[in-house]
């Protein structure tokens, strides 16, 4: 490269004027002098170089002299000068603003000969200061270009030496960084920048409680709070496309678990098969098949599905598992194990247990069992006795005879019985001539289903419908707000399914849930479910245009979508206090029906005047819902009888297509 001679150069106001590199000189040597380094000389080294180097490779004749500020910069750092090239940092700082106050007084202040160290809070160490590793972590993080990186990293580091600090955090210098990306206009490199974790003060809440009344919680618990918050953050700000995350902020829809991204939402293991392959397991192939020996499997299991679960497990069927190792069993017997596998899954912690009981034999049980169909249902009502105290939901299916055969039908009432008592219960039907394995309150898929694997539900995710009215009032319409949710639903169940990967990210189901959608019909058209036919026929409507709308997508992105009826109040209860935050219409809403502490779960009706007509009102729903649940409210529950109960749950299952009815 051709050599110029370099005569001109472009100050910060727009002038050209000669150029001195005494001048330059005097600049460097004055910065390098509040250092204790008063050497004349080698500023004239480094000024000439600079000169040298900008003749030489400097691409526009006439350099600006901000550009040749950062070129002292560099050529100081590459040569060894560092402490040097801050001082002259400081000191060019102070021309441009044109200080009144000496370069020479700012800068034994701000720059001490002593190194500045750097906590790096993750890593538990210090180290000394080096605005080339933010430079570095800029491009590497953020993706921002070299020379930018740059920028910023030597405007973070005046700022810190400006300040006078001898030891910084990490997390100070990244929240200085963010603010010079956001003064950029560098918004989503800021995103990726943004730190994960809990403040300070929650923190010491945790650990040192009873200050404001707190109470002390224990260790594991703690832990698993602070890393589930750490990763529900980092989830919506990395995993999640931003459109998602801000769906789920601002409470179009709600995802649950969204702290544990690796896990499941829901897995149904078939406790009969587990049976038949026992001799399978290298740790179980010595003990001899029973019910001691399925107790301990049932632990293993139990265990290791804790680990990539974080909704509920379900064991399905498992009187009949037991039963064919019970024959001959005296009642004595029986009762003995299931005080044995009752104080077992009471012991269970995570994840949340659901522990399905046959009333009576499956039909496609019926063959396998032959004559152990009598200690199933011993067992069962063993299980139902001794079982009152366990802290898991009780699923009880019930057969198609199962209101009329006498065994079936007592062990029904005594079902009836247990529900009104304790609660936490779930009576799933099956229909005469259905194909279908009822492995799990989820429904079943198949005949085949339990060889090929569990039932697995990956995610869940809720729609918000009365904030899609909301919405809607301004200008759009209702069912373009849905639209709206339904794509950023669809779009968090493919991220999900990508870190799931295969095989569970394909062979899984992926739910679709709604919430108040009681509460949408009464904006929509002034009237209640309960009360006025055709709400109710509007809710239907609503809930088919989803209904079809994700078999469509389903269909597109080749992913198991259904819609289903969760249970729990989680989402509803959220989305009230957000809408309360956004929208006085929501604020109005709980003027009139009175105080809510959420919208309505799922599709289940806010008033319930008659328990007959409430049930069979929410089973016109169940045809669109996989496995749908009619909710027994709990003030009908205080004032049922066993026997008054099990007539209502007879009239449903033969006056409707009902195909669960939940005692909460």
């Amino acid at each position: 490269m051709t050599r110029r001679h370099l005569e001109r150069v472009k100050k910060r106001d727009g002038r050209v004027v000669d150029y001195d590199e005494a001048k330059l000189a005097e600049a460097i040597y004055r910065a390098a002098r509040s250092v204790g380094q008063d050497n004349r000389y080698l500023a004239r080294d480094l000024a000439g170089v600079v000169t040298t180097y900008l003749e030489r490779y400097h691409d526009r004749e006439i350099p600006t002299s901000e550009e040749i500020q950062r070129m002292v910069e560099k050529i100081l750092f590459e040569t060894g000068h560092a402490e040097v090239a801050r001082a002259y940092l400081i000191y060019r700082e102070h021309q441009g603003t044109r200080s009144a106050t000496p370069p020479e007084a700012l800068s034994g202040e701000l720059f001490p000969t002593e190194p500045v160290f750097v906590e790096a809070s993750t890593r538990d160490e210090v180290s000394t200061w080096g605005r080339d590793r933010i430079s570095a972590a800029l491009v590497k993080e953020a993706g921002l270009d070299p020379a930018s990186a740059g920028e910023i990293a030597s405007a973070v580091e005046q700022k810190i030496f400006r300040e006078g600090h001898r030891r910084v955090s990490s997390t100070l210098i990244r929240e200085l960084v963010n603010q010079e990306l956001l003064a950029r206009g560098y918004v989503s490199k800021m995103r990726k920048q943004l730190v994960v974790g809990l403040p300070k003060y929650d923190l010491d809440r945790l650990l040192r409680p009873g200050t404001d009344g707190e109470r002390a919680i224990d260790p594991d618990r703690m832990c698993r709070m602070i890393g589930e918050t750490t990763l529900k953050q980092y989830a919506l700000q990395e995993l999640h496309p931003r459109e998602v995350a801000d769906a789920h902020i601002e409470g179009r829809l709600h995802i649950h678990d969204l702290e544990y991204p690796l896990k499941l939402h829901w897995v149904a293991l078939h406790v009969p098969e587990m049976v038949k392959t026992h001799d399978e397991d290298p740790a179980l192939s010595s003990v001899r098949p029973g019910p001691r020996a399925l107790g301990t499997r049932l632990d293993a299991r139990i265990a290791a599905m804790a680990r990539v679960v974080a909704g509920g497990v379900e064991l399905s069927h498992v009187n009949a598992a037991y039963a064919p190792m019970l024959l001959g069993s005296g009642d004595d017997e029986l009762s003995d194990e299931a005080a044995f596998v009752a104080a077992q899954l009471a012991r269970v912690e995570r994840p949340r247990l659901h522990v399905g009981v046959d009333l009576g034999i499956p039909s496609y049980l019926r063959s396998s069992l032959g004559a152990a169909r009598g200690p199933a249902i011993r067992f069962a009502r063993e299980l139902l006795r001794v079982g009152r105290d366990m802290p898991c939901e009780i699923i009880f299916h019930v057969p198609p005879d199962g209101f009329d055969d006498p065994d079936g039908a007592s062990l029904l009432r005594e079902a009836c019985r247990f529900s009104l008592e304790r609660g936490r219960s779930l009576f799933c039907f099956e229909r005469p001539g259905s194909t279908v394995r009822r492995i799990s309150r989820f429904g079943g898929r198949g005949a085949s289903d339990p060889e090929d694997g569990p039932f697995v539900l990956a995610q869940a995710v809720t729609i918000n419908l009365p904030q899609a009215y909301y919405r809607s009032e301004g200008s759009s319409d209702f069912y373009a707000e849905l639209e709206v949710a339904l794509d950023a639903l669809v779009r968090a169940h493919l991220v999900k399914r990508a870190l799931l990967r295969r095989p569970r990210g394909d062979s899984a189901e992926f739910a679709v849930a709604v919430a108040g959608l009681n509460e949408a019909v009464r904006l929509l058209c002034g009237a209640e479910m309960a009360d006025d036919e055709n709400a109710l026929r509007l809710g239907i409507r609503i809930l088919s245009f989803l209904y079809f709308r994700v078999r469509e997508e389903s269909e597109k992105h080749g992913i198991r979508l259904a819609m289903h009826d969760l249970g729990g109040t989680e989402a509803a209860e959220r989305f009230l206090r957000i809408d309360r935050q956004m929208f006085a219409r929501a604020r109005g809403l709980e003027a009139q029906l009175g105080p809510m502490s959420g919208y309505t779960a799922g599709v289940h009706l806010r008033s319930f005047p008659d328990v007959e007509a409430g049930l069979a009102s929410e089973a016109r729903f169940h045809t669109l819902l996989t496995q749908g649940a009619a909710l027994l409210p709990a003030s009908a529950r205080a004032s049922l009888t066993p026997a008054r109960l099990l007539d209502h749950l007879r009239t449903v299952y033969v006056g409707t297509s009902c195909a669960q009815v939940s005692i909460p």
